[in-house]
């Protein structure tokens, strides 16, 4: 008798914490300024998905997969402006 047997291992790994490029600035942000932040979170099975919150709310949802690197990449414009 010939038995065929079909194994499937799924594996749930987490990524490493996300890092935020584009804040290298000390003190407080000038009113006015654009800010480009790239947000990026490295490892991961499967891999971050990512967005940016503001005061609690979603304003971006959208972000790259590199699956060469294992990374999700989020880029984010946004004028400094009062509150």
């Amino acid at each position: 008798m010939l038995l065929h047997l079909s194994l499937s291992l799924s594996t749930s790994v987490p990524p490493q914490h996300p890092v935020i490029l584009g804040l290298d600035r000390e003190g407080p942000v000038k009113r006015g300024t654009i800010l480009k932040l790239v947000c990026v979170s490295q490892g991961g099975n499967p891999l971050a998905t990512l967005h940016w919150t503001k005061n609690g709310e979603v304003i971006s949802t959208s972000w790259e997969v590199d699956t060469e690197s294992r990374r999700a990449i989020s880029h984010l414009t946004l004028q400094v402006k009062p509150q």
